[in-house]
């Protein structure tokens, strides 16, 4: 009876020594994906960052402080990787959503070394178009210079009606706009 006895609780003790090495490997392995997580979590960070610097100049500000702000986010070691990662998925879907949307914001930009203020219609990532205020002067940004221009004003009426269709202003017909084209 003696010899069984001890017999089970050698098997015992043998059963969760296996489980404590069982957890501790979990342990050690789970370590190892956190540090992996937030490695890759900074390269995401930085590609994001790399592909809003090379986008076309829209939100410009937005932009900037939503990335330094998840930049700041993903330093926190009081923020869990999972929260991390949510957030980080949440800035990619927030630049993914600018290909499908068109919106007209104002801002200032630089025409000939000298800046103005104006309205930019964003039409996904397709084209950016500017109007000054006076509904006088138009012009796009011109991704092959990387500036803006001045348009001829054959096309400020389609610009203009372009913005109030965004804006909700006018109800959505078909308009010719400068679209697709290479060089000024």
């Amino acid at each position: 009876y003696l010899t069984m006895r001890r017999e089970s609780a050698l098997q015992k003790r043998d059963a969760m020594q296996a489980r404590v090495d069982e957890l501790a490997r979990r342990l050690k392995e789970s370590t190892k994906l956190r540090e992996s997580l937030v490695d890759t979590l900074g390269v995401l960070l930085t590609q994001l960052d790399i592909a809003v610097s090379k986008d076309t100049p829209f939100l410009k500000q937005e932009r900037s402080v939503r990335l330094e702000s998840l930049r700041g986010e993903l330093a926190r070691p009081d923020i869990n990787s999972a929260e991390k990662l949510r957030r980080l998925l949440e800035a990619y879907q927030v630049e993914a959503g600018y290909g499908s949307t068109i919106e007209v914001y104002p801002t200032k930009i630089t025409i000939d070394r000298q800046e103005i203020s104006v309205d930019v219609l964003r039409i996904g990532r397709v084209s950016l178009f500017w109007m000054t205020p006076d509904k006088k002067t138009c012009g796009e940004f011109n991704a092959g210079t990387n500036s803006w221009i001045v348009l001829d004003n054959k096309f400020n009426r389609a610009i203009s009606r372009a913005m109030e269709m965004a804006t909700r202003m006018r109800p959505v017909e078909l308009i010719d706009l400068p679209l697709g084209r290479v060089g000024s």
